[in-house]
């Protein structure tokens, strides 16, 4: 048991190896370039994933068992996105999809099961296991070539980044924060985040058919503003724990980043709008993409197990006997 709860730490150091390998081999590395796009999107696979799963796995137990298994999927789609488009990187992306739909169903039924336990919190913790199949999904039609609906390879791609850190990172980090927020108001920012995430990939969607612009504008405004609310809580609750210095300034740059990222985001969506001449799509993913993956993911995950391996109480329980009841 120990050894498969310590193979987080293999995969976070052997990913992270891989991770820099691919950087060494991209043929760019300029904010605007596709190149580190897809050197975004591996982030999370790769190095990010385990994180997650170590923050997610104290109150999700099923995930410590799940750790040594998923790794070959996170690898294998790191490895597509080195190969030509083609078969086998097909193969490889798509051992992703079925790795994230496996651990998508064990979730939902996890939630099934223990329904009467199941709060906005428990929500937070778990959605991002729900919404991360949709970015492999975007992963494995980038490699087909696939272009459903007239949309672009980059908006494909980027539509897998979204789903990797909109979709899977920030409810867990959500989570983590109203867990140790016990104010009145939680159950409407999380649902804000939980909703919002599809909602601005059904905007894209519409805007992409020419509906409305408002069904884009107002998708990304939900997001954004539970975001916003999110990144400002997760400061008050650094400043008002007495935590390790390192983890509480982690969380302010992580904060900051994702409060940066999200005004950008709302002035890309109020575009149809107030237009804004220099948010257009190469300009959002490299500062955008870059605030919201390096400056508010990476820095809040490592800020986060910081936390937790102090043993530093926690105010709230929930979610710690999840999957030890009847059922």
């Amino acid at each position: 048991m120990k050894q498969q709860i310590e193979f987080w730490k293999i995969w976070l150091i052997s990913g992270s190896i891989l991770w820099l390998v691919l950087l060494l081999l991209a043929p760019s590395l300029h904010p605007k370039s596709v190149s580190w796009v897809k050197a975004i999107l591996l982030l999370v696979p790769l190095v990010l994933a385990p994180l997650v799963l170590q923050l997610a796995g104290r109150h999700l137990p099923y995930l410590s068992r799940l750790t040594l298994w998923l790794y070959p999927g996170a690898v294998c789609f790191g490895l597509a996105f080195v190969l030509p488009q083609g078969i086998l990187s097909i193969i490889l992306a798509a051992i992703w999809l079925v790795t994230s739909l496996v651990l998508m169903a064990i979730t939902t039924y996890f939630l099934v099961r223990h329904w009467r336990q199941i709060n906005a919190v428990v929500l937070c913790l778990s959605s991002g296991f729900l919404f991360l199949p949709i970015g492999a999904f975007a992963g494995l039609i980038y490699q087909m070539q696939w272009q459903p609906l007239g949309f672009t390879p980059l908006i494909i791609l980027l539509t897998a980044v979204h789903f990797h850190y909109a979709g899977f990172i920030l409810p867990l980090l959500a989570g983590l924060i109203l867990m140790h927020w016990q104010k009145p108001g939680i159950n409407w920012i999380a649902s804000g985040i939980i909703i919002g995430i599809p909602l601005v990939g059904l905007g894209i969607t519409t805007s992409q058919l020419a509906w409305p612009p408002w069904i884009e504008t107002g998708s990304v405004t939900v997001l954004v503003i539970a975001a916003i609310l999110i990144g400002a809580l997760q400061i008050v609750v650094a400043i008002q724990n007495q935590w390790p210095l390192l983890a509480r300034v982690l969380l302010g740059i992580s904060s900051g980043c994702l409060i940066l990222g999200m005004i950008l985001a709302m002035g890309y969506g109020w575009r149809h709008y107030f237009p804004i001449s220099f948010l257009d799509i190469p300009w959002m993913y490299a500062v955008h993409g870059t605030l919201n993956s390096i400056g508010f993911a990476a820095t809040g995950l490592v800020g986060w197990l910081i936390v937790i391996s102090k043993k530093i109480p926690r105010p709230m329980q929930m979610g710690l006997k999840l999957g030890r009841g009847k059922g």
